[in-house]
Protein backbone atom coordinates (compact mmCIF):
# COMPACT_ATOMS: atom_id res chain seq x y z
CA UNK A 1 0.00 0.00 0.00
CA UNK A 2 1.40 3.37 -0.97
CA UNK A 3 0.29 6.98 -0.79
CA UNK A 4 -0.29 6.85 -4.56
CA UNK A 5 -2.92 4.15 -4.07
CA UNK A 6 -4.67 6.33 -1.50
CA UNK A 7 -4.54 9.25 -3.92
CA UNK A 8 -5.92 7.09 -6.73
CA UNK A 9 -8.83 5.92 -4.57
CA UNK A 10 -9.66 9.51 -3.61
CA UNK A 11 -9.27 10.64 -7.19
CA UNK A 12 -12.04 8.25 -8.21
CA UNK A 13 -14.47 10.21 -6.05
CA UNK A 14 -15.03 12.80 -8.74
CA UNK A 15 -13.78 16.09 -10.06
CA UNK A 16 -14.83 18.28 -7.15
CA UNK A 17 -12.27 21.06 -6.46
CA UNK A 18 -11.94 20.01 -2.82
CA UNK A 19 -10.84 16.51 -3.84
CA UNK A 20 -8.31 17.83 -6.31
CA UNK A 21 -6.90 20.07 -3.60
CA UNK A 22 -6.86 17.18 -1.17
CA UNK A 23 -4.82 15.02 -3.53
CA UNK A 24 -2.31 17.80 -4.04
CA UNK A 25 -1.89 18.11 -0.25
CA UNK A 26 -2.08 14.44 0.70
CA UNK A 27 1.69 14.15 1.20
CA UNK A 28 1.31 16.67 4.05
CA UNK A 29 -0.88 14.16 5.88
CA UNK A 30 1.45 11.25 5.17
CA UNK A 31 4.48 13.10 6.55
CA UNK A 32 2.86 14.63 9.65
CA UNK A 33 3.18 12.69 12.94
CA UNK A 34 -0.59 12.78 13.41
CA UNK A 35 -1.32 13.00 9.68
CA UNK A 36 -3.15 9.71 9.28
CA UNK A 37 -5.41 10.50 12.24
CA UNK A 38 -6.13 13.90 10.70
CA UNK A 39 -6.66 12.25 7.32
CA UNK A 40 -9.33 9.98 8.77
CA UNK A 41 -10.98 12.95 10.47
CA UNK A 42 -11.02 14.84 7.18
CA UNK A 43 -12.53 11.88 5.30
CA UNK A 44 -15.35 11.72 7.84
CA UNK A 45 -15.88 15.46 7.69
CA UNK A 46 -16.16 15.34 3.90
CA UNK A 47 -18.50 12.35 4.17
CA UNK A 48 -21.05 13.90 6.53
CA UNK A 49 -21.03 17.15 4.54
CA UNK A 50 -21.85 15.34 1.29
CA UNK A 51 -18.47 16.01 -0.35
CA UNK A 52 -17.39 12.41 -0.94
CA UNK A 53 -20.25 11.29 -3.18
CA UNK A 54 -22.52 12.94 -5.72
CA UNK A 55 -26.28 12.70 -5.44
CA UNK A 56 -28.25 10.54 -7.84
CA UNK A 57 -31.39 11.67 -9.62
CA UNK A 58 -32.90 8.33 -8.65
CA UNK A 59 -32.49 9.03 -4.92
CA UNK A 60 -35.54 10.02 -2.96
CA UNK A 61 -35.37 13.38 -1.23
CA UNK A 62 -34.33 13.08 2.43
CA UNK A 63 -37.20 15.41 3.29
CA UNK A 64 -39.61 12.60 2.46
CA UNK A 65 -37.97 10.11 4.85
CA UNK A 66 -37.67 12.80 7.53
CA UNK A 67 -41.43 13.42 7.31
CA UNK A 68 -42.00 9.67 7.70
CA UNK A 69 -39.62 9.51 10.68
CA UNK A 70 -41.53 12.30 12.36
CA UNK A 71 -44.89 10.66 11.69
CA UNK A 72 -43.74 7.33 13.15
CA UNK A 73 -41.59 8.77 15.94
CA UNK A 74 -43.63 7.19 18.71
CA UNK A 75 -43.07 3.73 17.26
CA UNK A 76 -39.27 3.69 17.69
CA UNK A 77 -38.58 6.29 20.37
CA UNK A 78 -40.35 4.27 23.05
CA UNK A 79 -38.01 5.15 25.91
CA UNK A 80 -38.68 8.86 26.06
CA UNK A 81 -39.20 11.56 23.51
CA UNK A 82 -36.61 14.25 22.98
CA UNK A 83 -37.63 17.86 23.66
CA UNK A 84 -39.17 19.88 20.88
CA UNK A 85 -36.82 22.31 19.15
CA UNK A 86 -37.26 25.04 16.59
CA UNK A 87 -37.16 23.87 13.00
CA UNK A 88 -33.67 23.84 11.53
CA UNK A 89 -32.96 26.59 9.02
CA UNK A 90 -30.31 26.13 6.34
CA UNK A 91 -28.17 28.89 7.81
CA UNK A 92 -28.17 27.13 11.21
CA UNK A 93 -25.78 24.47 9.91
CA UNK A 94 -22.01 24.85 9.53
CA UNK A 95 -21.98 23.67 5.88
CA UNK A 96 -24.07 24.08 2.77
CA UNK A 97 -26.83 21.52 2.31
CA UNK A 98 -26.18 19.11 -0.58
CA UNK A 99 -28.89 18.32 -3.10
CA UNK A 100 -31.69 16.13 -1.68
CA UNK A 101 -30.30 16.33 1.87
CA UNK A 102 -32.13 17.69 4.91
CA UNK A 103 -30.80 19.31 8.04
CA UNK A 104 -32.05 17.64 11.19
CA UNK A 105 -31.40 17.63 14.91
CA UNK A 106 -30.06 14.37 16.34
CA UNK A 107 -33.05 14.21 18.68
CA UNK A 108 -35.27 13.71 15.61
CA UNK A 109 -33.46 10.58 14.44
CA UNK A 110 -32.02 8.91 17.56
CA UNK A 111 -33.05 8.17 21.11
CA UNK A 112 -30.46 7.38 23.79
CA UNK A 113 -30.79 5.76 27.20
CA UNK A 114 -28.24 4.56 29.75
CA UNK A 115 -27.32 0.92 30.03
CA UNK A 116 -27.41 -1.01 33.31
CA UNK A 117 -24.59 -1.20 35.80
CA UNK A 118 -23.22 -4.55 36.89
CA UNK A 119 -23.20 -5.04 40.64
CA UNK A 120 -20.61 -7.31 42.24
CA UNK A 121 -23.23 -10.01 42.62
CA UNK A 122 -23.88 -9.89 38.86
CA UNK A 123 -20.20 -9.99 37.88
CA UNK A 124 -19.58 -13.50 36.60
CA UNK A 125 -17.77 -15.21 33.77
CA UNK A 126 -19.62 -15.67 30.51
CA UNK A 127 -19.35 -15.33 26.75
CA UNK A 128 -21.43 -12.17 26.24
CA UNK A 129 -19.28 -9.05 25.72
CA UNK A 130 -19.78 -6.19 28.15
CA UNK A 131 -19.61 -2.71 26.60
CA UNK A 132 -18.72 0.41 28.54
CA UNK A 133 -17.76 3.85 27.33
CA UNK A 134 -14.51 2.58 25.81
CA UNK A 135 -15.90 -0.51 24.09
CA UNK A 136 -15.59 -4.08 25.38
CA UNK A 137 -14.57 -4.12 29.04
CA UNK A 138 -15.28 -7.76 29.93
CA UNK A 139 -17.68 -10.67 29.49
CA UNK A 140 -20.92 -11.68 31.19
CA UNK A 141 -23.39 -14.54 31.07
CA UNK A 142 -26.37 -12.54 29.81
CA UNK A 143 -27.10 -9.41 27.78
CA UNK A 144 -29.41 -6.43 27.95
CA UNK A 145 -29.55 -6.03 24.14
CA UNK A 146 -30.32 -8.86 21.73
CA UNK A 147 -29.30 -7.30 18.42
CA UNK A 148 -26.47 -5.26 16.95
CA UNK A 149 -26.57 -1.99 18.87
CA UNK A 150 -24.89 1.38 18.63
CA UNK A 151 -23.24 2.40 21.93
CA UNK A 152 -22.11 5.91 22.89
CA UNK A 153 -19.69 6.55 25.76
CA UNK A 154 -21.57 8.58 28.38
CA UNK A 155 -19.00 9.80 30.90
CA UNK A 156 -15.28 10.19 31.55
CA UNK A 157 -12.30 9.97 29.20
CA UNK A 158 -14.25 8.05 26.54
CA UNK A 159 -17.26 10.35 26.69
CA UNK A 160 -18.71 10.60 23.16
CA UNK A 161 -16.90 7.53 21.76
CA UNK A 162 -18.98 5.39 19.41
CA UNK A 163 -19.00 1.57 19.22
CA UNK A 164 -21.08 -1.09 17.50
CA UNK A 165 -21.88 -4.18 19.61
CA UNK A 166 -22.27 -7.78 18.60
CA UNK A 167 -25.76 -9.25 18.26
CA UNK A 168 -25.99 -9.95 22.00
CA UNK A 169 -24.21 -7.74 24.53
CA UNK A 170 -24.44 -6.11 27.93
CA UNK A 171 -24.30 -2.30 28.00
CA UNK A 172 -23.15 -0.74 31.29
CA UNK A 173 -24.35 2.54 32.75
CA UNK A 174 -21.15 4.21 31.47
CA UNK A 175 -22.65 4.10 28.00
CA UNK A 176 -25.83 4.95 26.09
CA UNK A 177 -27.90 2.48 24.10
CA UNK A 178 -28.87 4.22 20.87
CA UNK A 179 -32.17 3.55 19.09
CA UNK A 180 -33.12 4.89 15.67
CA UNK A 181 -35.71 4.33 12.87
CA UNK A 182 -34.10 1.35 11.09
CA UNK A 183 -36.26 1.71 8.00
CA UNK A 184 -34.90 5.16 7.18
CA UNK A 185 -31.42 5.25 8.74
CA UNK A 186 -28.63 2.92 7.58
CA UNK A 187 -26.86 1.78 10.76
CA UNK A 188 -23.26 1.89 9.37
CA UNK A 189 -23.94 5.46 8.16
CA UNK A 190 -25.22 6.42 11.62
CA UNK A 191 -22.03 5.04 13.14
CA UNK A 192 -19.83 7.19 10.87
CA UNK A 193 -22.13 10.19 11.36
CA UNK A 194 -21.86 10.05 15.15
CA UNK A 195 -18.10 9.41 15.05
CA UNK A 196 -17.70 12.53 12.92
CA UNK A 197 -19.98 14.63 15.14
CA UNK A 198 -18.81 16.47 18.24
CA UNK A 199 -21.19 14.87 20.73
CA UNK A 200 -19.72 17.01 23.52
CA UNK A 201 -20.49 20.18 21.58
CA UNK A 202 -22.99 21.47 24.13
CA UNK A 203 -21.19 20.09 27.15
CA UNK A 204 -20.96 22.45 30.08
CA UNK A 205 -17.70 22.87 31.93
CA UNK A 206 -17.51 20.07 34.51
CA UNK A 207 -14.76 18.28 36.39
CA UNK A 208 -15.48 15.15 34.35
CA UNK A 209 -16.81 15.08 30.77
CA UNK A 210 -20.38 13.84 30.61
CA UNK A 211 -23.07 13.92 27.94
CA UNK A 212 -26.82 13.51 28.05
CA UNK A 213 -29.75 13.61 25.68
CA UNK A 214 -30.23 17.26 26.60
CA UNK A 215 -26.79 17.97 25.15
CA UNK A 216 -26.86 15.53 22.24
CA UNK A 217 -30.37 16.01 20.87
CA UNK A 218 -30.05 19.69 19.74
CA UNK A 219 -26.97 18.99 17.57
CA UNK A 220 -27.64 19.68 13.88
CA UNK A 221 -26.49 17.12 11.29
CA UNK A 222 -27.08 16.49 7.61
CA UNK A 223 -29.37 13.62 6.63
CA UNK A 224 -28.94 12.20 3.07
CA UNK A 225 -31.32 9.84 1.26
CA UNK A 226 -30.86 6.27 2.43
CA UNK A 227 -29.43 5.20 -0.95
CA UNK A 228 -26.74 7.86 -0.62
CA UNK A 229 -26.13 6.84 2.98
CA UNK A 230 -25.09 3.42 1.69
CA UNK A 231 -22.83 4.89 -1.01
CA UNK A 232 -21.18 7.14 1.58
CA UNK A 233 -20.53 4.16 3.86
CA UNK A 234 -19.01 2.13 1.04
CA UNK A 235 -16.62 4.95 0.12
CA UNK A 236 -15.70 5.75 3.73
CA UNK A 237 -15.02 2.07 4.46
CA UNK A 238 -12.79 1.87 1.39
CA UNK A 239 -10.81 4.98 2.30
CA UNK A 240 -10.50 4.01 5.95
CA UNK A 241 -9.13 0.61 4.94
CA UNK A 242 -6.52 2.33 2.78
CA UNK A 243 -5.61 4.66 5.66
CA UNK A 244 -5.29 1.65 7.97
CA UNK A 245 -2.88 0.00 5.56
CA UNK A 246 -0.88 3.21 5.29
CA UNK A 247 -0.84 3.45 9.08
CA UNK A 248 0.38 -0.16 9.33
CA UNK A 249 3.24 0.66 6.98
CA UNK A 250 4.07 3.71 9.07
CA UNK A 251 4.12 1.59 12.25
CA UNK A 252 6.32 -1.02 10.58
CA UNK A 253 8.75 1.71 9.57
CA UNK A 254 8.71 3.05 13.13
CA UNK A 255 9.43 -0.39 14.57
CA UNK A 256 12.28 -0.87 12.10
CA UNK A 257 13.87 2.40 13.23
CA UNK A 258 13.47 1.49 16.90
CA UNK A 259 15.11 -1.91 16.31
CA UNK A 260 17.89 -0.34 14.24
CA UNK A 261 18.66 2.09 17.04
CA UNK A 262 18.68 -0.73 19.59
CA UNK A 263 21.11 -2.70 17.42
CA UNK A 264 23.40 0.32 17.01
CA UNK A 265 23.37 0.93 20.76
CA UNK A 266 24.05 -2.72 21.58
CA UNK A 267 27.03 -2.63 19.23
CA UNK A 268 28.43 0.36 21.14
CA UNK A 269 27.84 -1.26 24.52
CA UNK A 270 29.47 -4.53 23.46
CA UNK A 271 32.46 -2.82 21.85
CA UNK A 272 35.84 -4.04 22.90
CA UNK A 273 38.05 -1.42 24.46
CA UNK A 274 40.11 -1.15 21.29
CA UNK A 275 39.97 2.28 19.69
CA UNK A 276 39.29 0.86 16.22
CA UNK A 277 36.28 -1.18 17.36
CA UNK A 278 34.69 1.75 19.18
CA UNK A 279 35.45 4.13 16.32
CA UNK A 280 33.83 1.84 13.76
CA UNK A 281 30.66 1.46 15.85
CA UNK A 282 30.42 5.22 16.38
CA UNK A 283 30.92 5.75 12.64
CA UNK A 284 28.06 3.37 11.80
CA UNK A 285 25.85 5.32 14.19
CA UNK A 286 26.96 8.62 12.65
CA UNK A 287 26.21 7.37 9.12
CA UNK A 288 22.56 6.75 10.12
CA UNK A 289 22.25 9.59 12.61
CA UNK A 290 19.63 11.66 10.78
CA UNK A 291 17.47 8.60 10.05
CA UNK A 292 17.56 7.36 13.66
CA UNK A 293 17.36 10.64 15.52
CA UNK A 294 15.79 13.12 13.12
CA UNK A 295 12.53 11.38 12.16
CA UNK A 296 9.08 12.47 13.31
CA UNK A 297 7.25 9.16 12.96
CA UNK A 298 4.78 8.61 15.81
CA UNK A 299 5.48 5.80 18.24
CA UNK A 300 3.60 2.56 17.49
CA UNK A 301 0.41 1.88 19.52
CA UNK A 302 1.06 1.12 23.16
CA UNK A 303 4.36 3.01 23.14
CA UNK A 304 4.86 6.54 24.45
CA UNK A 305 1.19 7.48 24.40
CA UNK A 306 1.76 11.06 25.45
CA UNK A 307 1.36 13.78 22.83
CA UNK A 308 4.42 14.71 20.79
CA UNK A 309 6.15 11.41 21.60
CA UNK A 310 7.95 10.38 18.45
CA UNK A 311 10.25 7.55 17.40
CA UNK A 312 13.05 10.11 17.13
CA UNK A 313 12.47 11.22 20.73
CA UNK A 314 12.47 7.62 21.97
CA UNK A 315 15.72 6.95 20.11
CA UNK A 316 17.31 10.08 21.57
CA UNK A 317 16.21 8.92 25.04
CA UNK A 318 17.98 5.62 24.40
CA UNK A 319 21.02 7.50 23.11
CA UNK A 320 21.18 9.44 26.38
CA UNK A 321 21.18 6.17 28.30
CA UNK A 322 23.93 4.60 26.20
CA UNK A 323 26.10 7.70 26.59
CA UNK A 324 25.84 7.37 30.38
CA UNK A 325 26.44 3.63 30.29
CA UNK A 326 29.49 4.03 28.06
CA UNK A 327 30.73 6.72 30.44
CA UNK A 328 30.66 4.45 33.50
CA UNK A 329 32.06 1.40 31.71
CA UNK A 330 35.15 3.23 30.46
CA UNK A 331 34.18 3.25 26.78
CA UNK A 332 33.49 6.94 26.23
CA UNK A 333 36.94 8.50 26.53
CA UNK A 334 40.47 7.12 26.20
CA UNK A 335 42.46 6.02 29.25
CA UNK A 336 45.86 7.47 30.11
CA UNK A 337 48.24 5.09 31.86
CA UNK A 338 50.18 8.03 33.30
CA UNK A 339 47.28 9.12 35.48
CA UNK A 340 47.00 8.06 39.12
CA UNK A 341 44.75 4.99 39.29
CA UNK A 342 41.40 4.98 41.07
CA UNK A 343 42.90 2.77 43.80
CA UNK A 344 45.08 5.72 44.92
CA UNK A 345 42.01 8.00 44.86
CA UNK A 346 40.09 5.55 47.07
CA UNK A 347 42.94 5.42 49.58
CA UNK A 348 43.15 9.23 49.59
CA UNK A 349 39.39 9.46 50.24
CA UNK A 350 39.66 6.98 53.09
CA UNK A 351 42.45 9.01 54.68
CA UNK A 352 40.39 12.19 54.35
CA UNK A 353 37.45 10.48 56.05
CA UNK A 354 39.62 9.32 58.93
CA UNK A 355 40.90 12.85 59.43
CA UNK A 356 37.35 14.25 59.44
CA UNK A 357 36.33 11.64 62.00
CA UNK A 358 39.23 12.60 64.26
CA UNK A 359 38.26 16.25 63.92
CA UNK A 360 34.65 15.23 64.75
CA UNK A 361 33.42 16.80 61.52
CA UNK A 362 31.70 13.55 60.56
CA UNK A 363 30.61 10.50 62.53
CA UNK A 364 32.46 7.21 62.44
CA UNK A 365 31.71 5.41 59.17
CA UNK A 366 30.74 1.82 58.50
CA UNK A 367 33.43 -0.59 57.37
CA UNK A 368 32.60 -1.87 53.92
CA UNK A 369 33.73 -5.25 52.63
CA UNK A 370 35.72 -5.41 49.43
CA UNK A 371 33.78 -6.27 46.29
CA UNK A 372 34.67 -9.82 45.21
CA UNK A 373 35.76 -10.02 41.60
CA UNK A 374 32.94 -12.46 40.89
CA UNK A 375 30.41 -9.79 41.98
CA UNK A 376 31.77 -7.09 39.70
CA UNK A 377 28.99 -6.27 37.16
CA UNK A 378 31.39 -5.85 34.22
CA UNK A 379 35.07 -5.66 33.38
CA UNK A 380 36.76 -2.32 33.96
CA UNK A 381 39.57 -0.61 32.05
CA UNK A 382 43.04 -0.50 33.55
CA UNK A 383 43.27 2.11 36.30
CA UNK A 384 39.58 1.82 37.31
CA UNK A 385 38.20 0.18 40.47
CA UNK A 386 34.82 -0.83 41.80
CA UNK A 387 34.02 0.79 45.13
CA UNK A 388 31.03 0.83 47.49
CA UNK A 389 29.11 4.09 47.41
CA UNK A 390 29.49 4.37 51.18
CA UNK A 391 33.29 4.23 50.86
CA UNK A 392 33.52 7.48 48.90
CA UNK A 393 30.85 9.53 50.69
CA UNK A 394 30.67 11.30 54.03
CA UNK A 395 26.91 11.06 54.31
CA UNK A 396 24.09 9.01 52.87
CA UNK A 397 20.76 9.62 54.56
CA UNK A 398 17.21 10.72 53.89
CA UNK A 399 15.46 13.77 55.28
CA UNK A 400 12.47 13.89 57.60
CA UNK A 401 9.08 15.52 57.94
CA UNK A 402 9.01 18.57 60.22
CA UNK A 403 6.74 18.29 63.25
CA UNK A 404 3.26 19.28 62.18
CA UNK A 405 3.71 18.10 58.58
CA UNK A 406 2.27 20.54 56.04
CA UNK A 407 1.08 22.78 58.84
CA UNK A 408 4.74 23.54 59.53
CA UNK A 409 5.20 25.14 56.10
CA UNK A 410 5.45 28.95 55.86
CA UNK A 411 5.22 31.39 52.96
CA UNK A 412 8.95 32.16 53.02
CA UNK A 413 11.95 30.80 54.83
CA UNK A 414 14.28 27.84 54.26
CA UNK A 415 13.45 25.79 51.13
CA UNK A 416 12.14 22.33 52.04
CA UNK A 417 12.95 20.06 49.11
CA UNK A 418 10.56 17.23 48.32
CA UNK A 419 10.69 14.55 45.62
CA UNK A 420 8.75 16.74 43.15
CA UNK A 421 11.56 19.30 43.37
CA UNK A 422 14.34 16.84 42.48
CA UNK A 423 14.90 16.27 38.75
CA UNK A 424 17.83 14.87 36.80
CA UNK A 425 18.76 18.11 35.11
CA UNK A 426 18.18 20.49 38.02
CA UNK A 427 15.99 21.41 40.95
CA UNK A 428 12.50 22.63 40.05
CA UNK A 429 11.39 25.10 42.70
CA UNK A 430 8.06 26.35 41.31
CA UNK A 431 6.10 24.67 44.11
CA UNK A 432 8.83 24.42 46.74
CA UNK A 433 7.70 24.47 50.36
CA UNK A 434 9.37 26.56 53.07
CA UNK A 435 10.05 25.92 56.74
CA UNK A 436 10.99 28.47 59.46
CA UNK A 437 14.64 29.03 60.36
CA UNK A 438 14.11 27.54 63.81
CA UNK A 439 12.69 24.31 62.33
CA UNK A 440 15.63 24.16 59.93
CA UNK A 441 18.09 24.48 62.82
CA UNK A 442 16.37 21.65 64.70
CA UNK A 443 16.66 19.41 61.62
CA UNK A 444 20.46 19.57 61.58
CA UNK A 445 21.03 16.10 60.15
CA UNK A 446 18.91 16.77 57.08
CA UNK A 447 20.45 20.07 56.01
CA UNK A 448 21.74 20.10 52.43
CA UNK A 449 24.74 22.02 51.21
CA UNK A 450 26.33 23.05 47.90
CA UNK A 451 27.77 20.08 45.93
CA UNK A 452 25.44 17.59 47.60
CA UNK A 453 23.72 15.00 45.41
CA UNK A 454 20.01 14.47 46.06
CA UNK A 455 18.34 11.17 45.15
CA UNK A 456 14.62 10.38 45.24
CA UNK A 457 14.22 7.07 47.09
CA UNK A 458 10.44 6.40 46.97
CA UNK A 459 7.46 6.58 44.64
CA UNK A 460 7.12 7.08 40.91
CA UNK A 461 10.06 9.51 40.84
CA UNK A 462 12.40 6.91 42.36
CA UNK A 463 15.92 7.36 40.97
CA UNK A 464 15.66 11.00 39.94
CA UNK A 465 18.90 12.62 40.96
CA UNK A 466 20.09 16.25 41.10
CA UNK A 467 23.52 17.77 41.78
CA UNK A 468 23.35 20.95 43.83
CA UNK A 469 25.42 23.77 42.31
CA UNK A 470 28.46 25.27 43.98
CA UNK A 471 26.61 28.53 44.72
CA UNK A 472 23.59 26.82 46.32
CA UNK A 473 22.51 28.52 49.54
CA UNK A 474 20.85 26.16 52.02
CA UNK A 475 17.82 23.90 52.29
CA UNK A 476 16.37 20.88 54.04
CA UNK A 477 14.87 17.70 52.60
CA UNK A 478 11.90 15.42 53.18
CA UNK A 479 12.04 11.71 54.01
CA UNK A 480 11.53 10.87 50.33
CA UNK A 481 14.89 12.35 49.38
CA UNK A 482 18.36 11.07 50.30
CA UNK A 483 21.45 13.25 50.63
CA UNK A 484 24.63 11.82 49.08
CA UNK A 485 27.67 13.86 50.09
CA UNK A 486 30.94 12.92 48.29
CA UNK A 487 34.06 12.97 50.46
CA UNK A 488 36.14 14.27 47.56
CA UNK A 489 34.12 17.18 46.06
CA UNK A 490 35.88 16.81 42.70
CA UNK A 491 34.16 13.44 42.20
CA UNK A 492 30.68 14.95 42.51
CA UNK A 493 29.98 15.52 38.79
CA UNK A 494 31.10 12.04 37.77
CA UNK A 495 29.22 10.51 40.69
CA UNK A 496 26.07 12.37 39.65
CA UNK A 497 26.15 11.03 36.08
CA UNK A 498 27.00 7.59 37.48
CA UNK A 499 23.81 7.73 39.59
CA UNK A 500 21.87 8.52 36.41
CA UNK A 501 23.43 5.72 34.38
CA UNK A 502 21.52 2.52 33.55
CA UNK A 503 24.06 0.63 35.67
CA UNK A 504 23.05 2.46 38.86
CA UNK A 505 19.40 2.96 37.96
CA UNK A 506 19.04 -0.80 37.63
CA UNK A 507 20.31 -1.09 41.21
CA UNK A 508 17.96 1.69 42.34
CA UNK A 509 14.91 -0.07 40.95
CA UNK A 510 16.08 -3.61 41.66
CA UNK A 511 17.18 -3.27 45.28
CA UNK A 512 14.22 -1.59 46.91
CA UNK A 513 13.28 -2.79 50.36
CA UNK A 514 10.03 -3.75 52.07
CA UNK A 515 7.24 -6.14 51.16
CA UNK A 516 5.78 -3.58 48.74
CA UNK A 517 9.22 -2.48 47.46
CA UNK A 518 8.75 0.79 49.30
CA UNK A 519 12.07 2.47 48.54
CA UNK A 520 15.79 2.52 49.19
CA UNK A 521 17.36 2.38 52.64
CA UNK A 522 20.69 3.87 53.62
CA UNK A 523 22.18 0.39 54.13
CA UNK A 524 21.21 -0.67 50.63
CA UNK A 525 22.51 2.52 49.00
CA UNK A 526 25.85 2.31 50.80
CA UNK A 527 26.49 -1.08 49.20
CA UNK A 528 26.02 0.08 45.59
CA UNK A 529 28.95 -0.95 43.40
CA UNK A 530 30.30 2.22 41.76
CA UNK A 531 32.79 2.00 38.85
CA UNK A 532 35.38 4.63 39.70
CA UNK A 533 37.88 6.00 37.14
CA UNK A 534 41.03 8.02 37.89
CA UNK A 535 40.15 11.57 38.89
CA UNK A 536 41.56 13.17 35.72
CA UNK A 537 39.62 10.73 33.55
CA UNK A 538 36.46 11.56 35.50
CA UNK A 539 36.87 15.17 34.39
CA UNK A 540 37.23 14.14 30.72
CA UNK A 541 34.20 11.88 31.02
CA UNK A 542 32.08 14.68 32.51
CA UNK A 543 33.16 17.09 29.75
CA UNK A 544 32.34 14.52 27.04
CA UNK A 545 28.97 13.62 28.55
CA UNK A 546 28.07 17.30 28.91
CA UNK A 547 28.81 17.94 25.23
CA UNK A 548 26.88 14.87 24.06
CA UNK A 549 23.90 15.62 26.30
CA UNK A 550 23.81 19.14 24.88
CA UNK A 551 23.56 17.57 21.43
CA UNK A 552 20.72 15.32 22.62
CA UNK A 553 18.88 18.33 24.03
CA UNK A 554 19.19 20.14 20.70
CA UNK A 555 17.89 17.06 18.89
CA UNK A 556 14.87 16.91 21.21
CA UNK A 557 14.17 20.60 20.74
CA UNK A 558 14.36 20.24 16.96
CA UNK A 559 12.07 17.20 16.98
CA UNK A 560 9.52 19.03 19.12
CA UNK A 561 9.75 22.05 16.82
CA UNK A 562 9.33 19.80 13.77
CA UNK A 563 6.25 18.25 15.38
CA UNK A 564 4.73 21.65 16.10
CA UNK A 565 5.45 22.86 12.56
CA UNK A 566 3.94 19.70 11.05
CA UNK A 567 0.83 20.10 13.21
CA UNK A 568 0.44 23.74 12.21
CA UNK A 569 0.88 22.84 8.55
CA UNK A 570 -1.69 20.07 8.66
CA UNK A 571 -4.17 22.31 10.50
CA UNK A 572 -3.72 25.06 7.93
CA UNK A 573 -4.03 22.55 5.08
CA UNK A 574 -7.24 21.09 6.49
CA UNK A 575 -8.76 24.55 6.92
CA UNK A 576 -7.78 25.51 3.39
CA UNK A 577 -9.32 22.36 1.94
CA UNK A 578 -12.69 22.73 3.67
CA UNK A 579 -12.93 26.52 3.63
Amino acid sequence: MSLKQVEQAINELGDKPILKGFIECSDVFAQSPSGIVKLKELILKLAIEGKLNTSSNNDKDAKDILDKIRSTYSEWSHLKKSPQYDAVQDNDAHFSKPKKWSFVRLGEIISISSGDGLTKSKMEDGNVPVYGGNGITGFHSCGNVSEETLVIGRVGYYCGSVHLTENTAWITDNAFITRYPKKYIYLPFLVWLLKATDLQKNESSTAQPVISGRKVYPIIVGLPPIEEQKRIVAKVDELMALCDQLETQQQQQANTLLKANTAAIQALLSSENSKDDQKNNWQRLADNFHTLYGNTLPMPPGEGRQKKYLVGLENVKQLRNVILQLAVTGKLVAQDSKERPAFDLIQSIEQTKQNLIKEKVINRQSIFPAIPEKDEPFALPEGWSFVRLGQITNRIGSGSTPRGGKNAYVESGIPFLRSQNVWNDDLKLDDVAYIPDETHEKMTNTKVFPRDILLNITGASLGRCALLPDDFDEANVSQHVTIIRPTEPETRQYLHLCMLSPHTQNMVWGRQVGMAREGLSKKVLEQFEIPLPPLEEQKRIVAKVTALMSLCEKLEQQLTLSYDQAEKLITATTKALVA
